[in-house]
């Protein structure tokens, strides 16, 4: 029994995956290059320094889980969604404001999934 049919505004599961990917990937570039560029700014504050490095190391592994997400989606393979998982859920708990952000969007596509 399929308890979704369709994932935010795609017709179907398969699709709103691939954007999921796809939008996840693009913004933890625009995350980890961000971070990059910001370095040399709080290059004498150690607290931020290592803020920086670990969303950094963060952005790095949303990336990489993002590329095994769209390659588990071409192969159907449901073992390489897995990661991708597990790494949104810890990006989500180092970051309270991304936190908001996921719940928001959390919210919007489960209000876009349709019952038919």
């Amino acid at each position: 029994m399929v308890l979704m049919k369709s994932c935010c505004c795609f017709k179907t599961i398969r699709n709103g995956s691939f954007a999921s990917a796809i939008y996840t990937m693009i913004l933890y570039v625009i995350v980890m290059t961000a971070c990059t560029f910001h370095m040399h700014a709080v290059y004498e504050d150690i607290e931020m320094l290592s803020f920086t490095l670990l969303m950094i190391c963060l952005a790095i592994i949303m990336v990489i889980t993002s590329i095994l997400l769209l390659i588990g989606l071409c192969a159907d393979n449901g073992q390489l969604y897995v990661p991708w998982m597990v790494s949104i859920i810890l990006t989500i708990t180092m970051d309270p404001f991304k936190a908001v952000i996921f719940v928001i969007d959390f919210i919007i596509c489960g209000i876009n999934v349709s019952d038919t």
